[in-house]
């Protein structure tokens, strides 16, 4: 039985062709290891996730998350996170909204695809109670 790549890092080591047979088998239990907590992983570090797994093989997993399209599917998963992030503080009028807002262009410019979106920021006084005035 086939293994589904749920996020699709699974598929993305199966199907590049520059990795040697040993690296693509060793690439691809790392894959299914974490891809079993993937939502957790994308913030772990290679010696994170050694010892999470305890594989006792640290240059492996640091080995796998600098490969290629492993980095990269990884990392649009991470600026899908961070754009969610900097879209919630923009949306909540916090006093760091100017920051969220960097946030967002330096994702939005780190993005291959094109986005003809544009964000409006309006600031809204505070609702006054009704006391008589």
């Amino acid at each position: 039985m086939a293994e589904e790549s749920k996020y699709g890092l699974i598929d993305i080591v199966k199907k590049d062709g520059s990795l040697k047979k040993e690296d693509k088998l060793a690439f691809l239990s790392l894959a299914k290891l974490y891809e079993n907590n993937f939502k957790e992983n994308l913030s772990k570090t290679s010696l994170e996730l050694d010892e999470d797994y305890e594989t006792d093989s640290p240059a492996l997993w640091r080995k796998f998350l600098a490969h290629t399209s492993v980095t990269n599917l990884i990392e649009d998963y991470q600026y899908e996170v961070m754009g969610k992030k900097a879209m919630d503080v923009l949306g909540e009028g916090m006093k760091d909204s100017n920051k969220a807002l960097k946030v967002k262009e330096a994702i939005d410019s780190k993005n291959k695809k094109e986005n003809n979106s544009n964000i409006i920021v309006m600031l809204l006084p505070h609702k006054e109670d009704d006391i008589g005035l």
